[in-house]
């Protein structure tokens, strides 16, 4: 028999026995699967396409239409008619057949390679409620949702929570890009609690402070005071790790947000003298920068200290007329 006629007869059983949507089964799926096969193999896809699209303008609800429709205009790249395979699964999803809907939705992932946002969250939704023991399946999903859905730091979170449970050093590092990704992310959406948790979280393991800096300064344009405290937080980890420079570098970035902040005006000088300890004018050149005149701006006081010091006894200047 003609392909199409097997087609048209399974939509009019459909319609005749009333079909209910609570008795259909992973068996249905394979053989409405089995019949997509045979109408590819007799080059009737199109043909298929375009009758299935005017059966369900007058059965909205017929799954078989549905389903070939969506099928059908994944292959075709027809991408305006291929959500009613979500149809489908949206369905299934109200009667809470999620063997059904996992195995639809891995056709949309994996057969089509055409998986949107709503695809993965969904299949994520079914594996963390209802289909246990998934977790390679996870991480896949997870890194395809970072790569799409570029603005959610959950998505980056999670996936970054579930590499570093690894005993694979290489996917420690994965896991170090992701929660940096994710608190990228959470930065720019102005979510402060994940911003403050997830900072403290990875701040501890430094190995670029210029990442933090960067996102400090996403953070001061709406929130200088969290700002200020999370860089704050940041130098207490580099003075622990005794980074002397990058710890006087931070300082000054602080002050460029807060200049009153004396707490951290006092660990600049601070710090200063202890990177100039040996240096018998050190005090004079704090003094003579301005660090302890109020008049003076601290922007000022540090530039002008920074370049006198390096003009005291014991220091080299090299001058191409000498």
């Amino acid at each position: 028999m003609d392909i199409m006629n097997i087609l048209k007869d399974r939509l009019k059983e459909e319609q005749w026995t009333r079909s209910t949507i609570e008795n259909y089964s992973i068996k249905d799926l394979t053989l409405l699967d089995e019949l997509l096969k045979q109408i590819k193999e007799n080059g009737k896809k199109k043909e298929a396409h375009d009758f299935c699209y005017e059966f369900v303008k007058d059965s909205p609800k017929s799954l078989i239409g549905l389903y070939v429709l969506g099928c059908l205009s994944y292959e075709l790249d027809d991408f305006t008619h291929a959500e009613a395979l979500i149809q489908v699964v949206d369905f299934f999803k109200e009667n809470k057949k999620w063997a059904i809907c996992e195995r639809i939705l891995l056709k949309i992932h994996k057969e089509y390679e055409k998986p949107d946002v709503y695809t993965l969250k969904l299949l994520l939704y079914i594996y963390d409620n209802y289909i246990p023991k998934k977790d390679e399946e996870k991480k896949d999903l997870l890194s395809e949702l970072v790569r799409q859905d570029v603005e959610n730091g959950d998505s980056a979170k999670r996936l970054a929570d579930y590499l570093s449970l690894s005993e694979n050093t290489e996917d420690t590092k994965i896991a170090n890009k992701y929660y940096r990704s994710a608190l990228r992310r959470y930065a720019k959406n102005k979510n402060y609690s994940m911003v403050e948790q997830l900072w403290k979280k990875i701040s501890a393991t430094i190995d670029d402070p210029n990442f933090f800096l960067n996102i400090s300064e996403i953070l001061a344009e709406s929130n200088l005071d969290l700002a200020v405290n999370l860089l704050t937080n940041l130098l207490e980890v580099l003075e622990k790790q005794d980074e002397l420079e990058e710890a006087i570098f931070v300082s000054k970035k602080i002050l460029a947000l807060d200049e009153f902040n004396l707490k951290i005006r006092q660990k600049l000088l601070d710090l200063y003298r202890f990177k100039y300890a040996s240096n018998p004018q050190l005090e004079e050149c704090l003094k003579g920068a301005g660090f302890f005149d109020n008049d003076t701006k601290l922007e000022n006081a540090v530039k002008k200290f920074e370049k006198e010091i390096l003009f005291t006894e014991g220091s080299y200047v090299h001058h191409r007329s000498w």
